[in-house]
C-alpha cells in the first residue's frame, strides 16, 4: 500500500561480499526493486550468507506489497535457520496476507515464545485465529466491482468528491518513479458522475495548481465543495521527505491557492485528512509523541480560525497502524487499521460519534466485516450520497494494478407480499378474489386468489407503505395495511444476500356480504302487490311486513350456502311457505310469492288429469295436488271440499258417478298418501250440472268443463 507505513530497517551484517554491500546500499536507499534483483544474484553465489540474503529478498518483496514472493523467501530464510529478530514476525504477517491462517498462527506463536511483550504481535496472532474462524461462504448483500474507469497498472486509491465530481489519487500518468514503492508519483484526478446513466465519465487530472511533480492524495472537500483538504508528500519542491495536509480553493473549474495546514506540535509526516461539515474539526493520521503505537488518528479543532493542538483518539488507536479516516455525516468515523481484530493487513472499521457539548466521543470500533475486508490491505472507504454505495481501496487479489479502487453497492432490498384469503366464518379458502396492491390511493398491481385462496406480489421495493384492497362479489370489500419490514440500516455491512429478500405474510379473513332477499308478495289472480303481509324467514325468525309495493327487503343474519323457509301470512289470503337456498356465487335474491285469496267460491286446480272415462289420477297430476297439500299444511285451520265436474257428454248418471269417483280419488290421495286428517276433507261429484261453459261445443270448451276444484267449508 502506498505511502502509509513506516518501516523497520533490517540489521546489516558486516564482512559481506561486495555484491551484498551493493544490494544493502540499494535497500537502505529504499530502492527495493533494484535491491531484490541484486540480492537474488548474490543468493546464487556460494560465499554469501544464504539465510540473510533470502531474508533481505523477502523484505524487499514485503515492502513492495508482493506477499506471494515474500512468503517464498521468508520460508527459504527460515529453512536456512537464519535468526533475524523479526523474521518470524514478518513471516507470520506475510502468511496472513496470503490467507494462510493456520500456518500464520504457528509461526506467530513461535515468535511470541521469545518476544512475550510484543503487543502488536499478540494482536496479529489474535487476528490470525479470528480469521480462521470467520471465513464466510454466504454471499454478501454487497456487490464489489473493480472500477476500471479509475484504475490503472499503478496505484489508484482514496476517493473523495465535490458535487457530482469524484476525486481520487493515481499514479497512472506518472513519468517519474518513486524508488520506495517502485511506482509513479500520484496526482489527483476527477471524474464526473452521471446519475441518470449511473456511470462515471473519463478521469482527468484536477485543474489548477493543486497537482505538483510529486505525490498528492486523499482529497476531501468541505460541505459546499468550495474548499478541499488533501495530502501532499515530498513538498511541491520535492526537497522534503515527509507528507503534510494542504488546502485548496475552487475557482471555476480550477483548484488554486494551495496552502499548507499548520497544526501545533506536528513536525513530521501527517496526512489523510477528514473534515467536519462545518470545516471546524479535522481528523488526520500521523505518528507522533503521545501516540499509542505507529500511525494514529488524531483530532484537532479550530479556535479563532486556527487549529489547536491535536488530541489522540485513544479508543480507536492501537500499537499498530490507523490511517485513512473518513467522516460520514459527522456521526460515524471510518478508518483503516492493522491493530484491531481482523483478517490481516489493513482492515476497515467504524466508530460511532456522539457529541458531549463540543467534545466528540467515539465508540469502540467495529470491523466492517468480511464483505469489505480481505487478508490484504483494505482502506480508504468513502460513501456516495445515498450511503448504500461507495468506494474502497485495496491491493487484494484480482486487481488491475497495485492499489485499486472498488465500487461497492448494497443490493436492492426486495419485498414479497403474500397471503391466503379465508372465509371468516367457515375458514375455507376464497377463490377468485381480486387483490389490488396500493401505494397511497393508487393501485400499482393486481392479482387473483388461486384455488387455495393464495395470492402474492413479488419483486417490490422495500421503501413504500403498501396496502391491499380485496374485492369479491359475495364478500365485503376489505382494506389491509401491510406492515413494512425493517430495512437494513446503513451500518449493516455484514448483511447477506438473503437479507435483501423480505417476505410479509398477510393472511386476510373476509366476511361475506349481507345476503339480501327481495320478497315481493302479489295477488295470484291479479298480480297486484299485496300490502300488509307478514313475511317471516325461518329458522332465523326475522320478520317484515310488506309495504305498499309488496316488497320486503330482508338481509339480517342471512348466510351463504344455506336453506331457508319464507312464511307469508295475510288475512283473507291463504298462508304460504316457500323454501329457498343461498349459494356462494350470489348475494341478491329476488323472490316473488303469489298469494291465493280466500273465497267461498270454488278454486280450480289446474292440470289434474285422469285416464279416459276413469277416476284414476295420472302421475302428472301429483304436482298440482301437492300444491293443495301445501295449502292445507300452511293453513291448518281450514277445511275443504273437493269438487269434481264433467262435461255434458255422456249420461247424467254416468257423469255423476264418474265425478264422485274422481273427487274421491283426490280425497284419498290427500288422506292416504299425504296424511291429511279426514276430518278436514270432504268430496262431492257434481257431474255435468255446473258447467263453466254452457252449451260447450269445442274440445277446449269441454276440457274447461272437466275440472277439479276445492272450496272452504268452514269459512265464516
Amino acid at each position: 500500500m502506498k505511502k502509509i507505513l513506516l518501516f523497520l530497517l533490517p540489521i546489516f551484517l558486516s564482512a559481506q561480499p561486495i555484491i551484498l554491500k551493493e544490494a544493502d546500499e540499494a535497500f537502505k536507499g529504499t530502492f527495493y526493486k533494484e535491491a531484490s534483483e541484486i540480492y537474488q544474484k548474490a543468493f546464487e553465489k556460494k560465499s554469501v550468507d544464504k539465510g540473510y540474503t533470502a531474508y533481505q529478498i523477502a523484505e524487499c518483496y514485503r515492502l513492495q506489497n508482493n506477499y506471494s514472493d515474500a512468503q517464498k523467501w521468508y520460508e527459504q530464510s527460515n529453512k536456512e535457520r537464519y535468526e533475524a529478530p523479526l523474521l518470524k514476525y514478518h513471516y507470520g504477517i506475510t502468511l496472513m496476507r496470503n490467507a494462510k491462517y493456520d500456518m500464520a498462527v504457528k509461526v506467530l506463536e513461535e515468535y511470541l515464545s521469545n518476544n512475550t511483550n510484543d503487543l502488536l504481535a499478540k494482536q496479529q496472532l489474535e487476528n490470525a485465529k479470528y480469521a480462521k474462524l470467520k471465513t464466510e461462504t454466504t454471499e454478501s448483500a454487497y456487490i464489489f466491482k473493480n472500477l476500471k474507469q479509475f484504475n490503472s497498472n499503478g496505484s489508484d486509491y482514496s476517493v473523495g468528491f465535490y458535487g457530482l465530481n469524484y476525486v481520487f489519487a493515481s499514479t497512472k500518468d506518472s513519468k517519474k518513479i518513486d524508488n520506495t514503492t517502485d511506482d509513479g508519483f500520484s496526482d489527483l484526478y476527477t471524474a464526473l458522475y452521471d446519475s441518470i446513466k449511473n456511470n462515471f465519465g473519463e478521469a482527468i487530472p484536477l485543474k489548477g495548481n493543486i497537482n505538483g511533480k510529486y505525490n498528492e492524495g486523499t482529497f476531501i472537500s468541505t460541505n459546499n465543495g468550495s474548499k478541499a483538504y488533501f495530502t501532499q508528500c515530498n513538498d511541491y519542491s520535492g526537497k522534503k521527505d515527509f507528507c503534510a495536509i494542504y488546502t485548496a480553493e475552487k475557482s471555476g473549474n480550477e483548484w488554486i491557492n494551495v496552502q499548507k495546514v499548520t497544526i501545533p506540535s506536528i513536525e513530521n509526516t501527517f496526512g489523510q485528512p477528514a473534515i467536519s461539515r462545518n470545516d471546524n474539526t479535522l481528523l488526520f493520521s500521523t505518528e507522533k509523541e503521545g501516540g499509542i503505537g505507529g500511525k494514529d488518528i488524531w483530532l484537532t479543532k479550530k479556535k479563532g480560525g486556527a487549529f489547536n493542538s491535536p488530541v489522540n483518539i485513544k479508543v480507536i488507536n492501537t500499537p499498530g497502524t490507523e490511517v485513512f479516516p473518513f467522516l460520514q455525516g459527522d456521526s460515524i468515523l471510518f478508518f483503516a487499521s492493522d491493530g484491531h481484530l481482523g483478517w490481516g493487513g489493513l482492515d476497515m472499521y467504524y466508530s460511532k460519534i456522539t457529541k458531549d457539548g463540543t467534545t466528540w466521543v467515539f465508540s469502540e470500533p467495529i470491523n466492517m466485516g468480511i464483505s469489505f475486508n480481505t487478508s490484504y490491505d483494505d482502506f480508504a472507504v468513502s460513501f456516495m450520497n445515498n450511503a448504500a454505495s461507495g468506494f474502497i481501496s485495496s491491493n487484494r487479489k484480482g486487481g488491475q494494478g497495485k492499489d485499486d479502487i472498488y465500487f461497492f453497492e448494497r443490493g436492492r432490498e426486495k419485498l414479497q407480499i403474500k397471503g391466503q384469503l379465508l372465509d371468516n366464518k367457515t375458514n375455507t379458502a376464497i377463490i377468485g378474489a381480486k387483490i389490488y396492491l396500493m401505494v397511497d390511493s393508487n393501485t400499482i398491481l393486481e392479482t387473483t386468489s388461486d384455488a387455495n385462496g393464495n395470492y402474492k406480489f413479488e419483486n417490490l421495493t422495500n421503501d413504500k407503505q403498501y396496502k391491499i384492497r380485496i374485492e369479491h362479489p359475495i364478500y365485503r370489500t376489505m382494506f389491509k395495511n401491510i406492515e413494512q419490514p425493517e430495512r437494513l440500516n446503513f451500518l449493516a455491512f455484514d448483511a447477506k444476500k438473503e437479507d435483501l429478500n423480505k417476505t410479509v405474510v398477510a393472511d386476510v379473513g373476509l366476511l361475506p356480504q349481507n345476503v339480501i332477499v327481495n320478497i315481493k308478495i302479489i295477488d295470484k289472480k291479479t298480480n297486484l302487490p299485496i300490502e300488509g303481509a307478514l313475511v317471516s324467514i325461518l329458522p332465523l325468525g326475522i320478520e317484515s311486513t310488506s309495504p305498499q309495493d309488496g316488497i320486503c327487503k330482508m338481509a339480517e343474519g342471512l348466510d351463504l350456502d344455506k336453506s331457508y323457509e319464507i312464511l307469508v301470512d295475510k288475512k283473507t289470503y291463504f298462508k304460504d311457505k316457500v323454501v329457498f337456498a343461498t349459494n356462494s356465487k350470489q348475494i341478491v335474491y329476488d323472490i316473488i310469492i303469489p298469494l291465493l285469496a280466500i273465497t267461498k267460491e270454488e278454486i280450480k286446480l289446474n292440470n289434474i288429469y285422469y285416464d279416459l272415462g276413469k277416476a284414476t289420477l295420472r302421475p302428472n297430476s301429483i304436482a298440482e295436488l301437492d300444491k293443495l297439500y301445501n295449502i292445507l299444511i300452511n293453513n291448518p285451520d281450514l277445511n275443504i271440499q273437493i269438487n269434481a265436474h264433467t262435461d255434458v257428454r255422456g249420461s247424467d248418471e254416468s257423469n255423476l258417478k264418474l265425478s264422485e269417483a274422481r273427487a274421491k280419488s283426490v280425497l284419498d290421495y290427500l288422506i292416504i298418501k299425504k296424511n291429511i286428517s279426514n276430518n278436514r276433507l270432504t268430496s262431492k261429484g257434481w257431474g255435468e250440472i255446473k258447467p263453466e261453459i254452457v252449451d260447450a261445443k269445442t274440445e277446449d270448451e269441454h276440457q274447461q268443463n272437466r275440472r277439479t276444484t276445492f272450496n272452504i267449508t268452514n269459512l265464516e
